[in-house]
């Protein structure tokens, strides 16, 4: 063999040699899996941030571990209030969004919240999920993933140290959040506003005489022991949303993205499940503690709905001049 024919060859040879290493090289890129960085907005333990830790299994689940999400804890990573723009801006890739956290930046995103009608499989037929992705686009620059809200009408409590035959809190005052105080007026209640690690010993000192708060939860605080009652009539739905990141979610390849989709969309129907159990193993757990479940008569009920809900759609039209009639026609049979 000629020295230039040789030379030929092994100019041949360490070209496949670099084009296999190159090869190889990017199979196992490809086959590294994508990590998602994520955090909730509550305590990791917190019924209510759970949802992100179901998504967690079934995406990895079901994409082999293709996609993992990596939650990397709470507030002690990113405070509550600033994990929204932390996912616009990529610093997290992925997070359980709170639509009442991030208002001022999308305010239709609140609208879920007054949702007593629909499961969020029957808002992605309607419209509604295709419309918070766009809107979630356009304006946050995050991808709107799914809906963590469950089922509707089961995110809040009136908990109250008397017995009540009728949805009026005339001479009751009542500890609440912003999210409670057209509730508690329009019962003819007085809203008091307080941070929850002051409540137990306002109730126990008879400063207010109930509180608003989370369906469940109350256990881990005590109230059951200075709040012997439970209007049993929960209002509003949760407005937690998975929102992720645009950088994020365009490293996806497009193949892998519509199945996230799908995943989202069960994820949507296995959070719902884990709420309406978590919510029915809480209501065992009051009555073992000889809490008393309060019903009102239907034309009580009535009363009770339209306190909460006339006022809350009627702040969200106001906020939402453009899209606000458009969400609540989708949110209300």
């Amino acid at each position: 063999m000629s020295k230039t024919r040789r030379a030929t060859l092994n100019l041949f040879a360490l070209a496949v040699g670099a084009a296999m290493i190159a090869g190889g090289s990017q199979a196992s890129a490809q086959d590294k899996p994508i990590v998602l960085r994520g955090v909730v907005p509550y305590q990791t333990q917190n019924y209510l941030s759970q949802p992100l830790y179901i998504l967690k299994k079934m995406v990895e689940e079901r994409t082999g571990g293709k996609i993992k999400i990596d939650i990397l804890g709470s507030e002690e990573v990113v405070p509550a209030l600033q994990q929204f723009d932390a996912v616009r801006n990529g610093v997290i890739d992925i997070a359980l969004g709170i639509a009442s956290y991030y208002n001022n930046t999308i305010p239709e995103a609140i609208g879920i919240q007054y949702n007593k009608d629909f499961l969020p499989a029957d808002l992605r037929k309607n419209g509604y999920h295709e419309l918070m992705r766009d809107v979630h686009m356009k304006k946050g620059n995050v991808v709107y993933l799914a809906s963590a809200s469950g089922n509707p009408g089961r995110a809040f409590r009136l908990y109250v140290k008397k017995n009540l035959d009728k949805p009026d809190l005339s001479g009751m005052k009542i500890r609440v959040s912003p999210v409670y105080t057209s509730i508690v007026k329009g019962l003819n209640g007085t809203p008091v506003a307080m941070p929850p690690s002051d409540v137990y010993s306002a109730l126990e000192r008879g400063v207010v005489d109930g509180l608003g708060w989370t369906y469940a939860g109350t256990i881990d605080y005590g109230f059951p022991e200075v709040a012997k009652y439970v209007i049993d009539h929960p209002f509003y739905s949760i407005n937690s949303t998975i929102i992720m990141s645009k950088a994020a979610w365009e490293k996806i390849p497009q193949d892998q993205r519509a199945q996230l989709d799908q995943i989202a969309a069960d994820f949507e129907v296995a959070v719902a499940k884990y709420y309406d159990d978590y919510c029915k193993d809480e209501d065992a757990r009051l009555k073992a503690k000889g809490v008393s479940f309060i019903k009102f008569a239907p034309e009580g009920v009535a009363k009770f709905e339209s306190a909460a809900y006339d006022a809350g759609w009627a702040e969200f039209l106001a906020k939402n001049p453009t899209d606000g009639e458009k969400i609540k026609k989708l949110l209300t049979k």
